[in-house]
């Protein structure tokens, strides 16, 4: 039978008040740490379900003092997650009495021995509910080096995390031994975690590069934990708008280009360095990056910002760094939507009508372009040049073949322009009444747009 048939089974029996014979049901498996599994969810399934005296009359009758230990530590996690850490606290005393009696020499999951496993629990329970200091005398207690060295680890991000004591946790990370391979990777990973907690709490950027910069050893540990610590750091630094931290980071990372494990992943770094207008900045790290693609839709982003700043040549510029015809087309009808949304809808309408419609994607991207500028023209009354843009989707929509409908110009056209007082709310989503009467103009367009929308459109209008 599987763990969860023995749960089922021991609740069973409790709920019928055969306390005994559920923990003997638990004992009859063979492999010891299932056996812990089991005693642990049935603790926390009691515990969960308001049954708190049943739990503890299930862990009294739990012969072996490493799984009645196992338990109670289960049970003092239930409580600490459900803010009652001083009763918590409580169960865990006699745990530290037991464990010179428990037997340390039987092996129990791979390399911990029933003793140290006691241990982890207890350090776990302990560092849960913020007892950094007994948690940390407990984990020097475990004697397996492996063991040991992950309990401090935990315990040190855990006081990163939750106190902010970033010198002590990093004070228990030089705890951790580097004598082999595993070790040195467990004291890397924390410091790596360590080094983005600072980073993102504190906005010590760097502090938290000082850290990531303790991680030495082999080029492929460097390439696995302080790479991606510096990455992370780089990213937040330019998410906060910190400009200068974040290139002092990023030239960290440019240092170790020689590293090939590991593609370089800057284009977050790129992203949140346009959103906060370091566009400069943002280009010397597109040139880091190594993908193509990433460098694309970085490239499209920087347009994108110059034109919603109406900086139409700026824009244009970007968008003509892409590689391929297609992609430099898409990003001019991109640049067009958002110089149509800052205002300048003349040089987006010619933008956007010197784009060819290569493909089914740009010709559907041109008509939704198209039509965005038309429905900003005829909102603001310029009828003239709304009707030009809007003929233009429809007739880009009918050339296509592929069943694209321009359905977004039916309202503009059909109703009043907004009202000089209308333009100037910040909500531009007012219904206006419906025109009275159309021009031979829009009467034209109007058949035209009617043409390229059948009847039963697939799509909703």
């Amino acid at each position: 039978m599987t763990d969860p048939a023995f749960k089922a089974i021991a609740l069973e029996l409790i709920k019928t008040g055969k306390i005994s014979e559920a923990v003997e049901a638990v004992q009859n498996l063979e492999n010891e740490r299932s056996a812990i599994r089991v005693y642990e969810s049935v603790v926390e399934s009691l515990v969960q379900q308001g049954q708190q005296q049943q739990a503890l009359e299930f862990v009294e009758q739990i012969p072996q003092l490493n799984h009645k230990g196992a338990a109670l530590c289960a049970l003092a996690m239930v409580y600490h997650k459900q803010g009652d850490s001083q009763k918590a606290f409580e169960l865990l005393k006699p745990i530290a009495d037991w464990y010179q009696k428990v037997d340390d020499q039987t092996v129990v999951d791979r390399y911990m021995t029933r003793r140290d496993q006691l241990m982890v629990k207890l350090a776990a329970a302990y560092a849960r509910g913020g007892n950094s200091k007994r948690a940390l005398e407990i984990a020097n207690k475990i004697s397996v080096p492996q063991s040991r060295n992950a309990e401090l680890a935990k315990i040190a991000e855990h006081i990163a995390r939750e106190s902010g004591d970033y010198e002590q946790a990093l004070e228990i990370v030089n705890q951790i031994q580097i004598s082999k391979l595993q070790y040195s990777t467990g004291k890397f990973l924390a410091l790596m975690n360590i080094s983005t907690i600072i980073a993102r709490d504190s906005g010590d950027f760097e502090w938290a590069m000082k850290v990531a910069d303790e991680i030495k050893g082999r080029e492929s540990e460097i390439a696995a934990y302080r790479k991606p610590a510096l990455e992370e750091i780089a990213t937040l630094a330019a998410k906060t708008g910190n400009e200068a931290q974040t290139m002092a980071v990023v030239e960290k990372i440019s240092q170790m280009y020689h590293l090939r494990d590991r593609p370089l992943s800057l284009n977050n770094v790129a992203f949140h360095l346009v959103e906060n207008g370091h566009l400069k900045s943002a280009m010397k790290v597109v040139e880091m990056i190594q993908s193509p693609e990433q460098k694309k839709h970085v490239w499209d982003a920087i347009a994108s910002n110059y034109a919603r700043s109406g900086k139409t040549e700026k824009a244009i510029e970007f968008a003509q760094k892409n590689q391929t015809k297609t992609d430099h087309d898409s990003a001019l009808l991109l640049v067009a939507s958002h110089l149509s949304e800052a205002g300048k809808s003349d040089e987006a309408l010619k933008i956007a009508t010197q784009v060819p419609a290569s493909s089914r994607t740009n010709s559907s991207i041109k008509v939704m372009v198209l039509e965005r500028i038309a429905l900003e023209l005829l909102r603001k009354g310029d009828a003239s040049k709304g009707l030009m843009a809007l003929d233009e989707a429809v007739s880009v929509a009918l050339e296509s073949n592929d069943g694209i409908f321009p359905t977004l110009g039916i309202i503009p056209l059909a109703c009043e322009p907004l009202t000089a007082a209308q333009q100037k709310e910040a909500d531009k989503d007012i219904v206006t009444p419906l025109k009275k009467s159309f021009t031979p103009e829009e009467s034209r367009v109007a058949k035209r747009l009617m043409k390229a929308i059948p009847l039963k459109s697939p799509h909703p209008m």
